[in-house]
């Protein structure tokens, strides 16, 4: 009877060693993705800053700049859907750790969009609403230093209460 015990926890083990050798690591492709897309905030007021985050993954091993001094190329696009104006940024440096490939995080802080500094687009409320509110989102991209542009995201709708 103490025999059966010791088969027992051998015949586990045994089987945990097999499931795992079955469980496949996961692939990233060397064209870097972005998975979601989403903003600290969804209503602000003019002159506010919030974030936009999105979520991504790259098999490359290049996304990023090489350092925090040399920032490179602008290698985030994000795209106003109001007039298609392209806002570029710098992606940060990101320590994969020398992996096949990795995921990540990345924070973009955005200011001001009631009053497109760069078309200077005044805040329109829109009709739908009782309260003067003006609504945009962003189309994001991100490309790596071998030049692979990723999928783009949408972002929720943001809600702006122009000022009167």
């Amino acid at each position: 009877m103490k025999k059966q015990p010791l088969i027992t926890v051998s015949g586990i083990l045994g089987l945990i060693f097999l499931l795992s050798a079955c469980v496949k690591e996961q692939e990233f492709s060397p064209t870097p993705k972005i998975n979601a897309v989403y903003l600290s905030t969804d209503t602000l007021s003019n002159g506010d800053y919030f974030n936009l985050i999105f979520d991504f993954e790259d098999g490359g091993n290049d996304l990023g700049a090489v350092d925090d001094a040399n920032l490179g190329e602008k290698d985030i696009s994000i795209i106003d859907s109001r007039d298609s104006v392209v806002i570029l940024n710098n992606l940060p440096k990101i320590d994969n750790k020398g992996s096949d490939g990795f995921t990540g995080t990345v924070s973009v802080k955005m200011s001001d969009c009631c009053k497109n500094v760069i078309s200077g687009i005044p805040c329109s409320p829109t009709s739908n609403f009782t309260a003067p509110f003006d609504t945009l989102s962003y189309i994001v991209q991100i490309k790596d230093r071998s030049q692979h542009w990723s999928n783009t995201l949408r972002t929720p709708v943001l809600y702006i209460a122009c000022k009167q």
